[in-house]
Protein backbone atom coordinates (compact mmCIF):
# COMPACT_ATOMS: atom_id res chain seq x y z
CA UNK A 1 0.00 0.00 0.00
CA UNK A 2 1.41 3.53 -0.91
CA UNK A 3 1.70 6.05 2.05
CA UNK A 4 -0.77 9.00 1.44
CA UNK A 5 -0.32 12.20 2.75
CA UNK A 6 -2.31 13.54 5.31
CA UNK A 7 -3.99 17.54 5.17
CA UNK A 8 -1.06 18.59 7.30
CA UNK A 9 1.84 17.05 5.36
CA UNK A 10 2.69 14.02 7.33
CA UNK A 11 2.87 10.62 5.58
CA UNK A 12 0.09 8.38 6.72
CA UNK A 13 1.19 5.20 9.03
CA UNK A 14 1.57 2.03 5.87
CA UNK A 15 -1.79 -0.46 6.81
CA UNK A 16 -0.60 -3.43 8.91
CA UNK A 17 -1.33 -6.34 7.25
CA UNK A 18 -2.98 -9.23 9.22
CA UNK A 19 -1.08 -11.95 7.28
CA UNK A 20 2.56 -10.96 6.42
CA UNK A 21 3.63 -12.30 3.28
CA UNK A 22 7.22 -12.82 2.91
CA UNK A 23 8.71 -12.67 -0.16
CA UNK A 24 11.59 -16.04 -0.06
CA UNK A 25 12.73 -15.12 -3.73
CA UNK A 26 13.84 -11.28 -2.82
CA UNK A 27 15.21 -11.78 0.12
CA UNK A 28 17.22 -14.80 -1.53
CA UNK A 29 18.32 -12.54 -4.65
CA UNK A 30 19.55 -9.89 -1.82
CA UNK A 31 21.57 -12.22 0.18
CA UNK A 32 23.11 -13.49 -3.73
CA UNK A 33 24.11 -9.84 -4.39
CA UNK A 34 25.78 -9.16 -1.15
CA UNK A 35 28.67 -11.25 -2.27
CA UNK A 36 29.02 -8.98 -5.20
CA UNK A 37 29.06 -5.78 -3.95
CA UNK A 38 31.51 -6.69 -0.63
CA UNK A 39 34.57 -9.01 -1.30
CA UNK A 40 34.50 -9.15 2.18
CA UNK A 41 32.41 -9.94 5.22
CA UNK A 42 33.81 -6.46 6.95
CA UNK A 43 32.47 -4.72 3.21
CA UNK A 44 29.30 -5.98 3.41
CA UNK A 45 29.20 -5.07 7.32
CA UNK A 46 30.06 -1.59 6.44
CA UNK A 47 27.30 -1.73 3.42
CA UNK A 48 24.08 -2.51 5.81
CA UNK A 49 25.74 0.47 7.85
CA UNK A 50 26.94 -2.13 11.38
CA UNK A 51 30.15 -0.58 12.56
CA UNK A 52 30.91 -2.79 15.66
CA UNK A 53 33.09 -5.75 15.45
CA UNK A 54 31.43 -9.21 14.54
CA UNK A 55 29.94 -11.08 17.29
CA UNK A 56 27.34 -14.08 16.57
CA UNK A 57 26.32 -13.41 20.33
CA UNK A 58 26.19 -9.91 20.06
CA UNK A 59 23.88 -9.81 17.01
CA UNK A 60 21.67 -12.23 17.74
CA UNK A 61 21.01 -10.90 21.13
CA UNK A 62 20.64 -7.41 19.19
CA UNK A 63 18.32 -9.02 16.61
CA UNK A 64 15.94 -10.72 19.75
CA UNK A 65 15.99 -7.52 20.85
CA UNK A 66 15.09 -5.61 18.20
CA UNK A 67 12.26 -8.15 16.47
CA UNK A 68 10.18 -8.01 20.27
CA UNK A 69 10.29 -4.18 20.27
CA UNK A 70 8.66 -4.39 16.72
CA UNK A 71 6.01 -6.57 17.89
CA UNK A 72 5.65 -4.60 20.95
CA UNK A 73 5.19 -1.39 19.21
CA UNK A 74 2.84 -3.22 17.00
CA UNK A 75 0.09 -3.40 20.22
CA UNK A 76 1.40 -0.46 21.45
CA UNK A 77 -0.55 0.80 18.36
CA UNK A 78 -3.69 -0.93 19.49
CA UNK A 79 -3.01 0.69 22.78
CA UNK A 80 -3.75 3.98 21.32
CA UNK A 81 -6.40 2.73 18.64
CA UNK A 82 -8.31 2.49 21.59
CA UNK A 83 -7.74 5.73 23.25
CA UNK A 84 -8.58 7.04 20.17
CA UNK A 85 -11.54 4.91 19.56
CA UNK A 86 -13.07 5.55 23.09
CA UNK A 87 -12.48 9.77 22.65
CA UNK A 88 -14.30 9.55 18.96
CA UNK A 89 -17.67 9.13 17.15
CA UNK A 90 -17.60 5.72 15.56
CA UNK A 91 -17.79 7.57 12.24
CA UNK A 92 -14.50 9.98 12.82
CA UNK A 93 -12.78 7.32 14.41
CA UNK A 94 -12.96 5.23 11.17
CA UNK A 95 -11.97 8.55 9.21
CA UNK A 96 -8.84 8.77 11.23
CA UNK A 97 -7.96 5.26 10.51
CA UNK A 98 -8.34 5.62 6.91
CA UNK A 99 -6.70 9.47 6.49
CA UNK A 100 -4.87 9.88 9.07
CA UNK A 101 -2.84 6.13 9.63
CA UNK A 102 -3.57 4.77 5.88
CA UNK A 103 -4.67 1.93 8.11
CA UNK A 104 -7.84 -0.45 7.41
CA UNK A 105 -10.74 -1.08 10.23
CA UNK A 106 -9.49 -4.87 10.31
CA UNK A 107 -6.16 -4.27 11.05
CA UNK A 108 -7.12 -1.27 13.55
CA UNK A 109 -9.65 -4.01 14.75
CA UNK A 110 -6.96 -6.71 15.28
CA UNK A 111 -4.27 -4.68 16.47
CA UNK A 112 -6.73 -3.06 19.28
CA UNK A 113 -7.85 -7.09 19.93
CA UNK A 114 -4.04 -7.81 20.42
CA UNK A 115 -3.49 -4.83 22.84
CA UNK A 116 -6.25 -5.78 24.99
CA UNK A 117 -5.49 -9.72 25.23
CA UNK A 118 -1.63 -9.20 25.18
CA UNK A 119 -1.01 -5.31 27.09
CA UNK A 120 -4.25 -4.21 28.84
CA UNK A 121 -4.98 -8.21 30.39
CA UNK A 122 -3.84 -8.61 33.71
CA UNK A 123 -3.18 -11.90 33.34
CA UNK A 124 -0.99 -11.63 30.48
CA UNK A 125 0.62 -8.13 30.47
CA UNK A 126 3.31 -9.27 32.59
CA UNK A 127 4.26 -11.80 30.21
CA UNK A 128 4.38 -10.26 27.12
CA UNK A 129 8.21 -9.91 26.96
CA UNK A 130 7.97 -13.43 27.08
CA UNK A 131 5.56 -13.82 24.23
CA UNK A 132 6.83 -11.20 21.63
CA UNK A 133 9.25 -13.15 20.52
CA UNK A 134 6.92 -15.39 18.70
CA UNK A 135 6.10 -12.71 16.15
CA UNK A 136 2.76 -10.15 15.93
CA UNK A 137 1.29 -12.63 13.89
CA UNK A 138 1.40 -15.73 15.76
CA UNK A 139 0.01 -13.88 18.61
CA UNK A 140 -2.56 -12.71 16.77
CA UNK A 141 -3.78 -16.70 15.49
CA UNK A 142 -3.48 -17.42 19.35
CA UNK A 143 -5.80 -14.36 20.79
CA UNK A 144 -9.07 -16.85 20.65
CA UNK A 145 -7.22 -19.21 23.11
CA UNK A 146 -8.15 -19.02 27.04
CA UNK A 147 -5.96 -16.68 29.03
CA UNK A 148 -5.16 -19.65 31.27
CA UNK A 149 -3.55 -21.73 28.52
CA UNK A 150 -1.56 -19.21 26.87
CA UNK A 151 -0.08 -18.24 31.00
CA UNK A 152 0.22 -22.78 31.25
CA UNK A 153 2.10 -22.75 27.70
CA UNK A 154 4.77 -20.54 28.74
CA UNK A 155 5.09 -22.85 32.32
CA UNK A 156 5.83 -26.09 30.06
CA UNK A 157 1.99 -26.44 28.46
CA UNK A 158 0.67 -26.65 25.51
CA UNK A 159 -1.84 -25.41 23.34
CA UNK A 160 -3.18 -27.95 20.59
CA UNK A 161 -0.80 -30.15 21.83
CA UNK A 162 1.99 -28.00 20.96
CA UNK A 163 4.37 -26.53 23.21
CA UNK A 164 6.16 -22.74 23.54
CA UNK A 165 9.45 -24.17 21.35
CA UNK A 166 7.35 -26.24 19.21
CA UNK A 167 4.73 -22.99 18.34
CA UNK A 168 7.84 -20.73 17.67
CA UNK A 169 9.49 -23.17 15.14
CA UNK A 170 6.56 -23.39 13.31
CA UNK A 171 5.22 -21.21 10.27
CA UNK A 172 2.27 -19.14 10.81
CA UNK A 173 0.45 -21.47 8.36
CA UNK A 174 1.25 -24.81 11.05
CA UNK A 175 0.51 -22.73 13.54
CA UNK A 176 -2.84 -21.98 11.81
CA UNK A 177 -4.04 -25.43 10.62
CA UNK A 178 -3.09 -27.03 14.24
CA UNK A 179 -5.43 -24.45 15.91
CA UNK A 180 -8.22 -25.10 13.20
CA UNK A 181 -7.49 -28.80 14.12
CA UNK A 182 -7.97 -28.96 17.47
CA UNK A 183 -10.45 -26.84 17.28
CA UNK A 184 -12.50 -29.16 14.87
CA UNK A 185 -11.63 -31.92 17.16
CA UNK A 186 -12.96 -30.29 20.29
CA UNK A 187 -16.15 -29.38 18.67
CA UNK A 188 -16.89 -33.01 17.44
CA UNK A 189 -16.40 -34.05 21.07
CA UNK A 190 -18.47 -31.66 22.29
CA UNK A 191 -21.10 -32.64 19.65
CA UNK A 192 -20.55 -36.71 20.38
CA UNK A 193 -21.10 -35.40 24.25
CA UNK A 194 -23.99 -33.46 23.90
CA UNK A 195 -24.94 -36.35 21.80
CA UNK A 196 -24.55 -39.01 24.88
CA UNK A 197 -25.58 -36.36 27.01
CA UNK A 198 -29.27 -36.29 25.15
CA UNK A 199 -29.80 -39.79 24.77
CA UNK A 200 -29.17 -40.23 28.27
CA UNK A 201 -31.57 -37.70 29.27
CA UNK A 202 -34.05 -39.48 26.69
CA UNK A 203 -33.27 -42.98 28.13
CA UNK A 204 -34.44 -41.35 31.95
CA UNK A 205 -37.23 -40.21 30.31
CA UNK A 206 -38.69 -43.63 29.21
CA UNK A 207 -37.76 -44.97 32.18
CA UNK A 208 -40.03 -42.67 33.92
CA UNK A 209 -42.74 -43.41 31.21
CA UNK A 210 -42.34 -47.14 31.38
CA UNK A 211 -42.25 -46.93 35.33
CA UNK A 212 -45.65 -45.69 35.28
CA UNK A 213 -47.08 -48.30 32.56
CA UNK A 214 -49.22 -51.86 33.34
CA UNK A 215 -46.59 -54.64 33.82
CA UNK A 216 -46.94 -56.40 30.65
CA UNK A 217 -46.29 -52.83 28.47
CA UNK A 218 -43.52 -51.77 30.88
CA UNK A 219 -41.66 -55.29 30.23
CA UNK A 220 -42.08 -54.94 26.55
CA UNK A 221 -41.23 -51.04 26.34
CA UNK A 222 -37.89 -52.27 28.51
CA UNK A 223 -37.05 -55.11 26.08
CA UNK A 224 -37.29 -52.20 23.37
CA UNK A 225 -35.20 -50.04 25.66
CA UNK A 226 -32.63 -52.72 25.80
CA UNK A 227 -32.20 -53.56 22.56
CA UNK A 228 -31.79 -50.36 21.27
CA UNK A 229 -29.16 -49.68 23.36
CA UNK A 230 -27.72 -53.02 22.27
CA UNK A 231 -27.73 -51.65 18.78
CA UNK A 232 -25.82 -48.48 19.52
CA UNK A 233 -23.46 -50.52 21.12
CA UNK A 234 -23.11 -52.66 18.14
CA UNK A 235 -23.24 -49.96 15.80
CA UNK A 236 -20.12 -48.42 17.04
CA UNK A 237 -18.13 -51.94 17.49
CA UNK A 238 -19.41 -52.85 14.09
CA UNK A 239 -18.77 -49.11 12.37
CA UNK A 240 -16.19 -46.94 13.94
CA UNK A 241 -14.47 -49.43 16.00
CA UNK A 242 -14.24 -51.91 13.22
CA UNK A 243 -13.16 -49.00 10.74
CA UNK A 244 -10.23 -48.12 13.60
CA UNK A 245 -9.39 -51.66 13.70
CA UNK A 246 -8.75 -51.30 10.03
CA UNK A 247 -6.91 -48.64 9.77
CA UNK A 248 -4.40 -49.88 12.21
CA UNK A 249 -4.29 -53.15 10.31
CA UNK A 250 -3.21 -50.93 7.06
CA UNK A 251 -0.44 -49.05 9.24
CA UNK A 252 0.94 -52.21 10.00
CA UNK A 253 2.62 -51.93 6.71
CA UNK A 254 4.55 -49.29 6.95
CA UNK A 255 5.01 -49.44 11.21
CA UNK A 256 5.06 -52.96 11.62
CA UNK A 257 2.60 -55.70 12.78
CA UNK A 258 -0.69 -54.03 14.99
CA UNK A 259 -1.87 -57.53 15.98
CA UNK A 260 -0.60 -57.00 19.77
CA UNK A 261 -2.16 -53.79 20.01
CA UNK A 262 -5.38 -54.91 18.58
CA UNK A 263 -5.74 -57.85 20.22
CA UNK A 264 -6.01 -55.96 23.41
CA UNK A 265 -8.68 -53.37 22.87
CA UNK A 266 -10.56 -56.82 21.54
CA UNK A 267 -9.93 -58.39 24.82
CA UNK A 268 -10.57 -55.09 26.97
CA UNK A 269 -13.86 -55.55 25.10
CA UNK A 270 -14.43 -59.05 26.13
CA UNK A 271 -13.36 -58.48 29.11
CA UNK A 272 -16.60 -55.89 29.74
CA UNK A 273 -18.85 -58.40 28.24
CA UNK A 274 -17.76 -61.47 30.62
CA UNK A 275 -17.98 -58.93 33.86
CA UNK A 276 -21.22 -58.06 32.77
CA UNK A 277 -22.54 -61.89 32.36
CA UNK A 278 -20.88 -62.50 35.71
CA UNK A 279 -22.29 -59.63 36.89
CA UNK A 280 -26.20 -60.49 36.12
CA UNK A 281 -25.70 -64.25 36.17
CA UNK A 282 -26.11 -64.91 32.23
CA UNK A 283 -25.58 -68.04 30.18
CA UNK A 284 -23.58 -67.56 27.25
CA UNK A 285 -25.83 -67.50 24.51
CA UNK A 286 -23.13 -66.47 21.55
CA UNK A 287 -22.78 -69.92 20.27
CA UNK A 288 -26.48 -70.20 20.38
CA UNK A 289 -25.80 -72.05 23.35
CA UNK A 290 -29.19 -71.52 24.68
CA UNK A 291 -31.20 -71.08 20.74
CA UNK A 292 -34.62 -69.99 23.21
CA UNK A 293 -32.80 -67.28 25.28
CA UNK A 294 -31.05 -66.26 21.48
CA UNK A 295 -34.26 -66.40 20.05
CA UNK A 296 -35.91 -64.23 22.39
CA UNK A 297 -33.65 -61.32 21.72
CA UNK A 298 -33.69 -61.67 18.36
CA UNK A 299 -37.74 -61.31 18.41
CA UNK A 300 -37.12 -58.30 19.70
CA UNK A 301 -34.87 -57.21 16.93
CA UNK A 302 -37.45 -57.41 14.51
CA UNK A 303 -40.13 -55.35 16.12
CA UNK A 304 -37.24 -53.04 16.35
Amino acid sequence: MTNKTTTAGRSAIPAIAHEVVIDQGAIDAAGEALPALAVTAGQAMAIVGYTEPYDRHRVVQETRFFAGALEQAAFEVGRRLIVLKEHEPHGEFLTILRDDLGMSPRTGQVLMQGAYKYLLNPKLAANAQALAHLGKTKLIELMAEPDEDIVALLSGGTIAGATLDEIDAMSVRQLKAKLRAAAEDAAAKDELLANKNKRIDELKANLRKIAKAPPNEALASLHREATEQMHDALGGLRGTFRQALKLLTEAGDEHGDQSVFMAGMVGQLQRVLADLREEFRLPDVSAAADLELANEVAQWDKKK
